[in-house]
């Protein structure tokens, strides 16, 4: 009887400990992808476009695995956005076929968080209007459908403050 006791209590306490061990853990690495997250954007911001994607992908990667999509969203795009300035650059098809898989999954995130935010969502379409227009793909079927896309997230009325 005891023995079960001080057993369950036991088990009660490590799973608490466990639980208060990993907020503090995400926390932490939270903190830590907002530092990425600013450092990739001054690096983008500076043109140094190799050595922000990799600091852009370990913030993106990691605000996805704590859940953060709204932190990652935004992260994501400007993710794209060195990803097609490269593109640009080298002709490379890999570097656009990323940007595109980057910009599908920032529409995912934003659509899936209870407060969606059109502006971001536009953002996005337009860096899609990019890849599918005659600079990279020439694409008209999608790209007519990317101009929709804008066109009816524009007219929708603004979105009140928070």
């Amino acid at each position: 009887g005891a023995f079960a006791t001080l057993s369950g209590a036991f088990s009660q306490t490590e799973r608490f400990r466990r639980e208060s061990l990993q907020q503090r853990i995400d926390t932490h690495e939270l903190r830590w992808a907002n530092a990425e997250a600013r450092l990739a954007r001054l690096l983008h911001d500076n043109e140094k476009y190799d050595e922000a994607e990799p600091v852009y992908r370990r913030a993106t990667d990691t605000f996805r695995v704590l859940g953060r999509y709204e932190q990652a969203a935004p992260a994501m795009l400007d993710y794209a956005d060195i990803l097609i300035a490269r593109g640009r650059k080298a002709s490379d098809d890999r570097d656009a076929a990323l940007a595109e898989r980057l910009l599908m999954d920032t529409i995912d995130m934003v659509n899936a968080l209870p407060k969606p935010d059109r502006g971001l969502l536009r953002a996005t379409y337009e860096r899609l209007r990019v890849l599918y227009g005659p600079e990279f793909w020439d694409d008209p079927a999608a790209l007519e459908e990317v101009n929709a896309t804008i066109e009816r997230l524009s007219a929708e009325p603004p979105q009140p403050a928070n």
